[in-house]
């Protein structure tokens, strides 16, 4: 910008040198875009408390929770491993319709083989007959006075890739009164049923092998002696196998720190490849 000036001491004309440009509006800013919407986890009417998954039943049990259901109608339904109807029933929650209500009832399942099962509960919608809000527990059916117990076996079906040490559980039953330890390490020797087979378990453990003894000391420290059939294994795989469906099957008892495996009381060169 330049200043011509006139005749008039102190006055002046502004003058501009630089031509008129006209410059764009910038653009508006954009517009604040609303918070995705979360849709709200739909609540089960039901709620099953008892029994919890896993839980060992034995020849009568109870089943329990909360429901705000239909004319409060709770039906149960008890199965086997094979999805078997054992059992169907139902029984009612008590409380106002349209809120929760307790329900509970005691169930008996007198001839039924121990082994894997399920309890199920739900409720059916009268206008088109569908179940609803389904709730489904594993559970195990015990023999009167046994306790549930795990041996560890290999499995062609869960471990493709054949890793030696991978051993996988399945469900045994140990009479009350008898050392916990035997227990167990006997249902290990006595290998997968037919039916277990069938479904790719398999034991590493040769045929012939026998417990002698198995105790555990102060410290945690469980020993298991086997006769001299254990040692007729050669092989670093199979070896890793044998002591890890060995140790597995007894680590699964919490007070177990250690496991020590002997021949004849000896632990030289026991399963070593």
């Amino acid at each position: 910008m330049g200043f011509v000036f006139g005749r008039s001491s102190g006055d002046f004309l502004a003058v501009t040198d630089a031509p008129n440009v006209n410059h764009p509006a910038p653009p508006p800013p954009p517009k604040p875009t609303a918070a995705p919407k979360i849709q709200p986890k739909a609540e089960k009417n039901i709620v099953l408390e008892v029994p919890v998954e896993g839980a060992a039943l034995a020849e009568r049990f109870a089943v329990s929770g909360r429901a705000r259901v239909f004319e409060n109608n709770v039906e149960i339904e008890v199965k086997d491993a094979d999805g078997k109807v054992l059992l169907k029933t139902f029984t009612t929650a008590v409380g106002e319709a349209g809120q929760f209500g307790r329900f509970e009832t005691e169930l008996a399942l007198p001839d039924q083989q121990p082994g894997e099962g399920t309890v199920e509960v739900y409720w059916t919608d009268v206008s088109d007959g569908t179940t609803r809000d389904r709730i489904i527990r594993k559970v195990i059916f015990a023999p009167g006075g046994a306790m549930p117990i795990k041996v560890f076996f290999g499995s062609s079906a869960l471990d493709p890739d054949a890793f030696c040490d991978r051993t996988f559980p399945v469900i045994r039953f140990a009479a009350g009164g008898g050392s916990i330890y035997r227990s167990a390490l006997e249902a290990l020797l006595a290998g997968p049923t037919a039916a277990e087979k069938a479904q790719g378990y398999f034991s590493s453990l040769p045929p012939g092998v026998k417990l002698k003894s198995v105790v555990n000391d102060a410290s945690g420290t469980v020993t298991a002696d086997f006769n001299t059939e254990l040692k007729r294994v050669a092989g670093s795989c199979r070896v890793s196998a044998i002591a890890a469906q060995i140790k597995e099957t007894l680590k699964q008892f919490p007070e177990t720190r250690d496991v020590v495996i002997s021949v004849e009381g000896k632990t030289e060169d026991v399963l070593q490849p």
